[in-house]
């Protein structure tokens, strides 16, 4: 029902023992290609701490705009900081990219907030997670963790992000000081036009991955399975993840909903009366309403997933509760 992807059978095969409470999923494998565009300010580190500077004090600016530059100026300043004093080394030894965040948020004086807000927002996290298992989807994320998630976002992208490439980028160079402030590269994508002159790549990749494909008993728990995959590596963006198994859990919610109570339905007129009732609904979600939207397809192959798990009983055209 929903297929989750890692960069390597390890992973999968992790993830896959952590999720066998609610059954043991099918395992997937296939070859994915993609791209990705990037363009870097290619400068010294004099130009481009001036250049954000006066891009960050600029009126002309929006001040979301403002922030974003005063948070890369930040990250030239902590990269150089790191190449002073040695303290890359300790982050390059890191085996992931979760662990070197860590690292770098152990040695860099300017990111102890940061590490502070990183705290909050999975607190917040948790909290919402825990709250939503207690007391149903409808629970609003606090205004407060909202404002933290975002500023965490915003910190992340601007400021962690940058920090790290060039740490891995010029890490292990004999004098990585020298040949980061001879050439920056800073990557400036989401604000190309800043600047006049940027260096553009394109990057083809291609590599095997390992997938789980997970069945309705993971749809019916996926808040205890979310939790369990908070962290992991995945190929498939947490985002995706996350409104996949909302989606789908909710629709297999109305399903039981609608069948409870119900002898021997009326197959067909039951799978209309779910997707009328899906269509209509309006939810309200932590921020936003949600407008659930599902075809005919969905809640039937839905509920072979169910009866397969013995939630509901259907023999020919009829359907009933358990």
């Amino acid at each position: 029902m929903i297929e989750i992807w890692f960069p390597s059978k390890e992973e999968a095969d992790e993830a896959a023992d952590d999720l066998s409470d609610f059954g043991r999923p099918e395992r997937r494998k296939r070859t994915e290609t993609f791209h990705d565009r990037s363009e870097y300010l290619s400068s010294t580190y004099e130009e481009a701490v001036e250049k954000l500077e006066e891009l960050s004090e600029s009126e002309e600016e929006s001040e979301e705009d403002s922030k974003r530059a005063r948070l890369l100026t930040r990250a030239l300043s902590v990269t150089k900081s790191l190449f002073e004093s040695g303290d890359h080394e300790e982050i390059l030894e890191a085996e992931t990219r979760e662990e070197a965040e860590d690292r770098l948020c152990e040695v860099a004086e300017d990111l102890e907030e940061y590490g502070e807000l990183r705290e909050r927002v999975e607190k917040s996290m948790e909290e919402y997670m825990e709250a939503s298992r207690e007391e149903g989807a409808e629970v609003e994320f606090p205004d407060e963790a909202s404002e933290d998630l975002e500023e965490y976002s915003l910190s992340r992208n601007f400021l962690v992000e940058p920090v790290l490439d060039s740490v891995f980028r010029y890490g292990g160079e004999d004098d990585p000081l020298e040949k980061f402030t001879d050439d920056v590269h800073l990557e400036v994508t989401p604000v190309t036009d800043w600047f006049e002159d940027v260096e553009k790549t394109l990057e083809l990749k291609s590599q095997v991955v390992h997938g789980l494909k997970l069945d309705v008993e993971h749809v019916l728990h996926h808040e205890e399975v979310l939790d369990r995959l908070k962290g992991r590596n995945t190929v498939n963006p947490p985002e995706e993840i996350f409104y996949g198994f909302l989606s789908l859990g909710m629709i297999a919610g109305e399903i039981l909903s609608t069948v409870r109570g119900r002898k021997k339905a009326n197959y067909q007129e039951f799978v209309d009366e779910v997707v009328e009732s899906v269509n209509n609904s309006v939810r309200e979600g932590k921020e936003e309403k949600i407008l659930l939207n599902t075809t005919r397809d969905t809640v039937e192959h839905l509920v072979k997933g169910l009866k397969r798990a013995g939630y509901v009983r259907k023999k020919g055209n009829k359907i009933s509760e358990v």
